[in-house]
Formats: structure tokens, C-alpha cells, sequence
């Protein structure tokens, strides 16, 4: 690791070394520069290499992301493209550079992490915690109830993505509001894939859901890449435009995300249910403890809960003190606090913070390891919770 130099990439080096680095690692290669290329992507990403001799031989970035954690707005990193050149791994420099990021965005005001990982247990190694995967619906358009009276409510307007494109982001932002552990991109890169289908559905000039997909072909799937709404009418409208399709396409393909339920999207409906090979289940971490004090909200009429924890965490010094953990006014505060006699993790705390206490924790050896008086507190304390992060980064 002392040979390896791990710095900021260049805007100059992001295009020469950069971009080549990622499609090496994620997309098929040897081939010419790939469509997907598009610098002005990275615009606002922190983007970070390891070098040896001046050649860069790995990458690992953070976006800037807003989360929604129990009703607060939070600054979040999306960690992104961590990689090494294969003569390059199993020496460190992906936990090197992954570790970097974490002093970054501590540096920069951020309180948590969020990304996609290509293997879990590297990344709970490194504190993160599970979250609840999405799935994939499979839907005969011929199963859909169609309600043209519901739908004669809204003005519904087709274009593509790119015409619209400030729209969509406008509108997810609104929704980030009311859907735990949604994150949104802070500034939003330009769209991938501007020539895409976009559905609005509109009341009065105010969009009340979105709809974005493609077609693959006549009798062939419709298949849906964004499919947001504000409440269960503006969905069945969607659903109901969706149901004209019927004679066109052989199926409507969307993902399901944790906070939803599509067993009550409507009667007869029998949706095909699979996990998406292509989605890894993602992974929230706190980056800074100290900082969510006041910034999480509880149940006002919580009974009143106070908890004296260390934490551990191996890789952010920083979190590596006693706190008070307590319930205030529906607000959770963390406090300093020097008598703590048990140690949680930071994944452990990671977990509660997004999921909740109890059962669900019970594959991490540092909550099997609390006395059964604290765990019962910490279930009072953090109640169960179903985060979608919904950004795909």
C-alpha cells in the first residue's frame, strides 16, 4: 500500500484515465468509447484514484445525494465505481479508497452513505448495513383494471424524458419528502436516456404522477424504469393508462420498491415476482454520529427511552465514543456520555437507524451480544421501518 498514491482525479484525468478505468470494470470492453460516456456526468461527483507511478489502477467515487431518514432531509454520499485493475486487488486499495470517501464526506457535512455493493460482506466490513432489496413485476396489461372515469380526471401528457427531464427531478424531490430513505441526486446529472417515453398525469398544472418507460417491440414487454405517484389514485390512474397497452405489449416489467405493496394495487392483477439479478439488495451507513443529534424523527408519544451505548467503528474515528441515546419531543438525541458498558457497531446502529431494532438484527453478532434490557430499549427507541432508496447509482 505505501507505493500506492490515493488522490482526487483531474478533470483532465477523468476522461483519459477515468472513464476507461470504469468501463474495464463494469461494461464489455475492449470496445470503442461506449455511449454511456458522458463527462459532464461527473461534473459534481467527488472522484478519487489510486496511483502507482502515476498510472491510475483503481477508482471509487461519492455523489451528492440527499436522503430522507425518518422524515429529515439528510446530506448523503452515493458511493459509486469502486474498482481496481485485477493486477491490482487483494491488496487493500479498494478499502483504501472507500475509506478515503468516508474522511471526505465527514470533512464535507455529510451524515450518511448509501451505494450498491457488489458483494455484502465487503461492505459490512466497512459499517454499511442492509436494506430491504426491491422487486421485479412481472403484469399482464390484460389484468389491469381499466377506470377511464378516474383517468378523465387527469390531464395526461406524453413526451420524451428530455423535454421534461427538470420536471421528473422537481417531482421525485417532493416525493423524497414523505418516503423514507429515498435519496435524490443533489444536482441531478443529465439524463441517460433523454428519448425515453414520459407519462405526467396532471391536476390543475400539478403533476400527481410520472410514469417513464420504453417499448420493446409490438407483443414484446413495456418496460418501466420510473413509476411514481403522491397516493393510491394518482397509481390507479398510472395503472389505468398502462391497461391500454393491453393489445400491444405482452407485459408491463417494473420494480417494486420496500415501501410499496402491490398485493393491493387492485383484484386478479397475479403479478410474476422475482429479484432483479441485475439490483443488488443496497446498503446504508452512518458517517457521523455525533452530527444526527436532533436530525431524526421518533413517534411523539413514544414512551420515553434513554440508552448508553459506545460505538466501534474501525474506519471512522471520529464515532468511536460513548453516546446518550434518548427520545426528546419525538426527536432522537445523541449525546456525549462517558459511563456506556456496552459497545454496538457502527453497521449495528446503521441498521436501527434505517430498519429499526429487533429480529431483523439478530445476523449481526454485535446486537446478539447486548443484554436483553438494552435490546428491548433499543426496540422502543427505533421502531421498525422500511427504507427505499429508490436512486439507482
Amino acid at each position: 500500500m505505501s507505493d500506492y498514491e490515493i488522490r482526487q482525479f483531474t478533470n483532465e484525468e477523468i476522461i483519459e484515465h477515468y472513464l476507461p478505468l470504469e468501463q474495464y470494470a463494469f461494461y464489455p470492453s475492449p470496445s470503442r468509447q461506449p455511449e454511456h460516456w458522458a463527462p459532464e456526468r461527473e461534473t459534481h461527483n467527488y472522484i478519487v484514484g489510486a496511483f502507482l507511478d502515476k498510472n491510475p489502477v483503481g477508482m471509487a467515487k461519492y455523489i451528492p445525494m440527499v436522503e430522507n431518514i425518518r422524515g429529515s432531509l439528510l446530506k448523503m454520499g452515493g458511493v459509486a465505481s469502486v474498482a481496481t485493475l485485477p493486477e491490482h486487488r487483494r491488496k487493500g486499495l479498494a478499502k483504501a479508497l472507500v475509506i478515503h470517501l468516508f474522511e471526505k464526506m465527514n470533512r464535507d457535512g455529510y451524515y450518511v452513505s448509501t451505494l450498491y455493493p457488489f458483494r455484502e460482506s465487503f461492505y459490512s466490513a466497512l459499517g454499511y448495513a442492509k436494506l430491504p432489496s426491491r422487486i421485479h413485476a412481472s403484469i399482464d396489461p390484460a389484468n389491469i383494471t381499466r377506470d377511464d372515469h378516474l383517468l378523465a380526471n387527469y390531464s395526461v401528457i406524453r413526451t420524451r424524458v428530455g423535454e421534461r427531464y427538470e420536471t421528473i427531478h422537481k417531482f421525485l424531490g417532493e416525493l423524497s419528502r414523505k418516503i423514507h430513505g429515498m435519496g435524490i441526486f443533489e444536482k441531478p446529472p443529465p439524463p441517460s436516456n433523454p428519448e425515453r417515453w414520459l407519462v405526467t398525469i396532471e391536476k390543475e398544472g400539478k403533476i400527481e404522477g410520472i410514469l417513464q418507460y420504453r417499448i420493446d417491440g409490438f407483443t414484446r414487454p413495456l418496460r418501466i424504469m420510473r413509476f411514481f405517484y403522491r397516493d393510491a389514485e394518482a397509481r390507479e390512474a398510472l395503472l389505468s393508462y398502462l391497461s391500454m397497452h393491453v393489445d400491444q405489449v405482452s407485459s408491463i416489467e417494473l420494480d417494486i420498491h420496500p415501501h410499496e405493496n402491490i398485493d393491493f394495487w387492485g383484484n386478479d392483477l397475479y403479478p410474476a415476482l422475482s429479484k432483479p439479478m441485475w439490483v443488488p439488495s443496497p446498503m446504508g451507513r452512518i458517517i457521523n454520529v455525533e452530527k444526527l443529534d436532533k436530525k431524526i424523527n421518533l413517534p411523539s408519544k413514544q414512551e420515553t427511552v434513554t440508552i448508553p451505548l459506545a460505538i466501534e467503528d474501525k474506519h471512522c474515528s471520529w464515532n468511536n465514543q460513548s453516546f446518550l441515546f434518548s427520545n426528546e419531543y419525538g426527536i432522537l438525541r445523541i449525546e456525549p456520555e462517558s459511563s456506556a458498558v456496552e459497545t454496538i457497531t457502527i453497521e449495528t446502529l446503521s441498521a436501527m437507524v434505517y430498519n429499526g431494532a429487533g429480529e431483523n438484527l439478530h445476523y449481526l453478532q454485535s446486537w446478539k451480544s447486548l443484554s436483553k434490557e438494552t435490546r428491548i430499549a433499543l426496540e422502543k427507541l427505533f421502531l421498525p421501518a422500511r427504507p427505499s432508496l429508490i436512486a439507482f447509482f
